[in-house]
Parts: structure tokens; sequence; C-alpha cells
């Protein structure tokens, strides 16, 4: 059983954040185990104070634990006072987004922290993997491929 749910939002321009799980009616999360980014639907009863921008926080929590992170990718009015706020997790970024990279005498790990900072992904610590890839040229492929 569910005892409270906590959203929070933080724009990512002004950088305020506004408690939203007061004028949240409805919320639909979605996540996936292999290849596809998890998504939360919400649907929100417009407040003039809050100024809200694509690309955006949303943190989810349930009883306290983290469930959800993510940045708005989409904003719907879907009624007079109502708005529908689609957030994908950051994985929505590495799965749509294709590019090319050349990269000689890298590791793993550089690789990695390279395209989550070309993509402002904020990560954790990432593992040395030791072994350096002499050189390597993805064309054309999603970040999750060539991560």
């Amino acid at each position: 059983m569910i005892d409270s749910v906590h959203i929070i939002y933080v724009n990512n321009k002004t950088q305020q954040m506004w408690d939203i799980s007061a004028i949240t009616t409805n919320i639909v999360v979605k996540s996936f185990r292999h290849g596809r980014a998890g998504s939360a639907v919400m649907t929100i009863v417009k407040h003039e104070e809050v100024q809200w921008e694509l690309g955006s926080h949303v943190f989810i929590k349930v009883d306290g634990k983290d469930l959800f992170r993510g940045r708005i990718t989409m904003i719907n009015q879907t009624q007079a006072s109502l708005l529908s706020i689609t957030v994908h997790d950051l994985l929505f970024y590495l799965v749509q987004n294709k590019e090319t990279y050349v990269y000689h005498g890298k590791k793993a790990s550089e690789v990695i922290e390279q395209i989550c900072a070309d993509k402002h992904i904020d990560i954790g610590t990432i593992e040395d993997t030791d072994h350096v890839i002499p050189v390597r040229t993805e064309d054309g492929q999603t970040l999750l491929d060539i991560i």
C-alpha cells in the first residue's frame, strides 16, 4: 500500500523548485528492462506560479524512496485548466540520439563519460575499465549502442 507520493519539479532555466504533488491529479509510470526509456505521464492542474520548461527535471518518490527521475519531453494543454506532462528517464536521450564518434586510445569508461558530458547527463562513478580501445569509429549509431 502506498502512503505518500511526492513529485518535485525543477525548472532547468530558473532553477526554481516546486513540489507539484498537490496539483498532480493522475500519474502513470512505465519502466522497461532493456533498451527502452522509462516514462511518466502526469495530468497537472495549471498553476500560474509554476513555469514549465522542456528538459526540466522531475523527481518522483513513493513512500520516501526514489521511483522515477527524468526530464520533461512534452507539455500539452488538454483542457483549460489541465496540462499533460510527459517525462522520460535519461535513457531516452541515449536511445533517441544517433551520433558519430571517432576516438583513439580511450577506455570504455572514458567514452561513456564523454557521451554523458556531451549530452549533459548526470552520472555517478564509472569504474575504470583499464582496457584501452586503440581506434574506433561509431557512425550513425544510437548513443546506447555506442556505450
